[in-house]
């Protein structure tokens, strides 16, 4: 490997973690949300830092093969080849990820299947397919249970956290690799064909969808949307 390249991993985002937008607004990603769109892998994801904007340079991407991705039991997990010399933030990212506070990460949904219900004096949105378009590197995430750290060095020192997602990380790659390919949908909304274990999965969420009030996403209403994406007529 060139040598001014260092390797980065993280998780992008934690499953059945409930993340705190608001004080009305509550949000929970369901294990295997992304799937489909890795399956598929036609939608570029970016790595960038501190910042949602799109205009913001990439310190790697699913485009260049520079960033990797996959699902295992806690959440999404990433892998990047970042170039410092090549970027403006040249070696910053990597002191903010080493501090003591460290760097989590905030996703761009671009899309979401989700239902909503109240949970308290809050609604709490239950995503259970998304795609995104990147991920963000930053101080204070709406997901905790988010982080990013360097992996071509030793972690001896590290923190325990740090420590112990980067062997769960390990744990869950090898598994994601191991793990048969499943289907690819064409696109997001089109008919894929979901493995039995989906199929139930869709089915306890869109039960749950019918006790409360179905939500809306700016791009989508997800009774429609859901029930599209998972092959079912109702």
């Amino acid at each position: 490997m060139n040598e001014n390249i260092i390797v980065i991993r993280g998780y992008a985002l934690q499953y059945n973690q409930t993340a705190y937008l608001s004080n009305t607004l509550l949000e929970r990603v369901m294990p295997g949300a992304f799937r489909a769109q890795l399956a598929d892998g036609r939608r570029a994801i970016r790595l960038q830092a501190y910042t949602h904007d799109p205009a913001e340079p990439a310190l790697a991407s699913t485009e260049d093969g520079t960033l990797t991705l996959f699902e295992d039991g806690y959440g999404l997990g990433w892998e990047a080849l970042y170039e410092p010399y090549s970027h403006s933030q040249r070696w910053g990212i990597v002191r903010g990820m080493v501090s003591d506070a460290g760097l989590g990460c905030s996703v761009n949904f671009c899309r979401r299947v989700k239902c909503r219900r109240a949970d308290g004096g809050a609604w709490l949105d239950s995503v259970a397919l998304a795609e995104i378009d990147h991920i963000c590197l930053c101080p204070d995430p709406a997901y905790p249970g988010t982080r990013a750290w360097r992996a071509d060095v030793p972690l001896d020192n590290a923190p325990e956290r740090v420590r112990q997602l980067a062997a769960r990380w390990e744990r869950g790659r090898a598994r994601a690799l191991a793990a048969r390919p499943l289907p690819t949908a064409r696109r997001f909304g089109s008919p894929p064909r979901f493995s039995p274990a989906d199929m139930l999965r869709f089915a306890a969420v869109r039960a749950e969808a019918f006790r409360g009030p179905i939500a809306r996403d700016g791009y989508i209403f997800a009774h429609t949307a859901f029930t599209r994406a998972a092959g079912f007529a109702g």
